[in-house]
């Protein structure tokens, strides 16, 4: 069976390096295959496939030995953008860990955000209330509006690493299909803790702010980590 994919094109070639070493079982410290395996299978240029390991190498995924070929290191060498790649193949609780550094990153930049904050960000985060409410009452997703009322709370920080960062969450997250996070509060709940850290944030008030934005972390967290046992992941089973 071939592993090419209809669609490989519109996949970065870094990307899809990593989901055949994926497939073929590769761990840390194993010997990768070599530039002609990987341009064979993937149908892709030696260069290119030489390009896209390399890429893997600034980012601490792989490292070249002489005379030995190229071997996959552990996450502990891993760049930060590589760190967040969705295309790493996070585990459950990897991606329970990742939101947690989210919210501590958002409680922690609140302050700034509420100082910094503008009637248009505000009307944002409304839009993005109104759209999670329609989406709600119609049984479906709504994980992209809440990104965008996220990504509207933060908007006037002006800090590009933590937005990059944000936005390298949200890519990690949606690797989960949210119709399977079995949810431990309605998604009315859901939508009510939005509702009140919209009214912190327009009242100034950022320790109720941060109250309720710790309230709304608390369900996906616990979401995951119910997901990640579920799969029996022996990190989760020590939380």
């Amino acid at each position: 069976m071939s592993d090419r994919r209809p669609d490989a094109g519109d996949v970065a070639v870094e990307d899809r390096i990593l989901e055949l070493f994926r497939e073929r079982g590769h761990r840390a410290g194993d010997r990768l295959p070599t530039e002609v395996d990987i341009a064979q299978t993937l149908g892709l240029t030696r260069p290119k496939v030489r390009e896209g390991l390399l890429s893997l190498e600034r980012q601490g995924v792989l490292r070249s030995r002489q005379g030995s070929g190229r071997v996959l290191l552990d996450r502990t060498h891993h760049s930060l953008p590589a760190l967040l790649a969705p295309a790493m193949g996070h585990s459950g609780a990897e991606i329970v860990d990742a939101v947690v550094v989210r919210q501590v990153l958002e409680v922690g930049f609140l302050p700034t955000a509420v100082e910094l904050i503008d009637e248009e960000a505000l009307t944002a985060m409304q839009a993005a209330i109104d759209d999670m409410a329609e989406r709600i009452e119609a049984a479906e997703p709504f994980q992209g509006a809440d990104r965008a009322f996220h990504d509207a709370l933060f908007s006037r920080v002006g800090n590009p690493l933590l937005s990059s960062l944000f936005a390298n969450f949200w890519e990690l997250l949606a690797a989960i299909d949210p119709l399977t996070i079995p949810h431990r509060e309605a998604a009315s709940e859901t939508l009510e803790h939005h509702r009140r850290i919209l009214q912190a944030v327009r009242a100034r008030d950022v320790e109720l702010a941060q109250l309720h934005i710790s309230r709304h972390f608390y369900d996906s967290v616990e979401s995951l980590r119910d997901l990640t046992r579920e799969f029996t992941s022996p990190y989760a089973a020590r939380r």
